[in-house]
């Protein structure tokens, strides 16, 4: 389940003030240039459990991720760029790559590297890195290849079926799991270790069953092991890169609170505090402040207010941080 988290366009803007509010957006990421005189942009990004959607309509620009940047911003997701329509340039690990119509390139955010677009339309999948694990690949391993538009066709028609909700309904369960189907089929043979699929695969099927249950205050590290028939254990284990079982249920449904809020439009808090499975206001709110810096009434309330470049902004921040 997902909705478009953010919109922006640059139409009936000023070039100069446009520009700046695009470099906002992305600036937690990479450093965004113009190369052109032109500059246009029109953006939608769509948000899921481990996985961030954005389509792109993009003139004139340039996003540049260097060394101090990598360091900086310690990502450790992996990217998909579907090419809809133009050309990309990109430069990944000092090769030059061009992305045509229908291809796939795979982009390490460990990695610096460099994408121009100038009049071409992109949706770009950020996903968890054990997406690409549960696939059989290690991510490292396919940093700037591009799958062939043959190769590529089940994953982007998938890719873009996400980008028009009401989304599909996927045979696996979610869409992160069906990405990782689409992957290890593109990438069959190249496989890693069976543990390291094995535990990438119990990750995706958790979050599946955590999403379906966010809204049960009763739900937690017990249930969740039952349910996938493992120990607990086995299950912290599997957590554990991601700060332990509590702390990500926790972020969820902080997450989940954060866009009812933003979609609420002066609704009460009670309500939507018990949609996502937390014990009370006054819990939900202490927490929602640690999380992210304010209470939730003053996030609703400030969220009305900013401009679709500043949604933009703070969307791209809070989902890179659950990529994590």
């Amino acid at each position: 389940m997902s909705a478009a988290g953010y919109r922006f366009s640059t139409a009936g803007r000023q070039s100069h003030d446009a520009f700046d509010q695009y470099h906002s957006i992305f600036a937690a990421g990479a450093e965004a240039t113009r190369h052109a005189d032109a500059f246009e942009a029109e953006l939608t990004g769509f948000e899921f459990t481990r996985m961030v959607v954005h389509r792109r309509r993009l003139v004139g620009v340039r996003h540049v991720r260097d060394a101090a940047q990598v360091r900086r911003t310690d990502f450790s997701h992996f990217t998909l760029t579907l090419c809809l329509s133009g050309t990309v340039a990109a430069v990944v690990d000092e090769n030059e790559r061009v992305l045509l119509p229908g291809e796939i390139l795979l982009c390490d955010m460990t990695r610096s590297g460099v994408i121009q677009i100038d009049g071409a339309e992109t949706i770009t999948a950020a996903v968890a890195r054990e997406v690409v694990e549960a696939a059989g690949g290690e991510p490292r391993r396919f940093n700037g290849l591009i799958l062939d538009r043959a190769r590529a066709a089940p994953l982007a028609r998938h890719l873009t079926a996400l980008t028009h909700p009401p989304l599909l309904e996927t045979p696996t369960g979610s869409p992160e799991e069906e990405v990782a189907d689409r992957l290890r089929d593109i990438l069959a043979g190249q496989a890693t270790a069976a543990a390291q699929r094995a535990r990438a695969r119990r990750l995706l099927g958790a979050h599946r069953i955590i999403e379906a249950r966010l809204d049960d205050p009763t739900f937690d590290a017990s249930e969740l092991a039952s349910a996938l028939r493992m120990s607990r254990a086995t299950l912290y284990r599997v957590f554990e890169p991601l700060g332990g079982v509590a702390a990500h249920l926790l972020d969820r449904r902080l997450t989940r609170l954060r866009r009812l809020l933003a979609n609420g439009r002066g609704s009460a808090l009670a309500p939507l505090v018990a949609r996502v499975g937390l014990v009370s206001d006054s819990h939900a709110s202490r927490v929602f402040l640690d999380r992210f810096g304010e209470r939730p009434g003053r996030f609703a309330t400030r969220n009305r207010e900013i401009s679709d470049a500043q949604r933009a902004a703070q969307a791209m921040v809070i989902w890179t941080g659950l990529l994590a």
